[in-house]
């Protein structure tokens, strides 16, 4: 595979063109990468494996990994909340 900016070979894998540093075009069609609704509820509910999730999918499939790290965030923000709450009334 080449870079359509500087013609310098890269990997089919490559993300970036190591020689111009220019995002590279992927010629091939990445449905995966497409927010998950209940992956994204697990976070929710359970923000560590959002964060796991996130760590893990962060280079493969970055779309799908800044939608766990969301709701791993938002699920973290409403236990913080209710911690709060808790602690203020009890």
């Amino acid at each position: 595979m080449y870079c359509e900016n500087c013609g310098a070979e890269i990997s089919k894998e490559a993300y970036i063109c190591p020689k111009c540093g220019v995002k590279v075009k992927k010629e091939e069609n990445n449905d995966e990468d497409k927010p998950n609704v209940g992956l994204n509820i697990l976070s929710l509910f359970f923000p560590i494996v959002g964060l796991i999730l996130y760590f893990t999918w962060k280079n493969q499939t970055p779309i799908r990994a800044k939608s766990v790290l969301t709701y791993c965030l938002i699920g973290w923000g409403i236990g913080i909340f209710f911690n709060i709450i808790v602690a203020t009334i009890g």
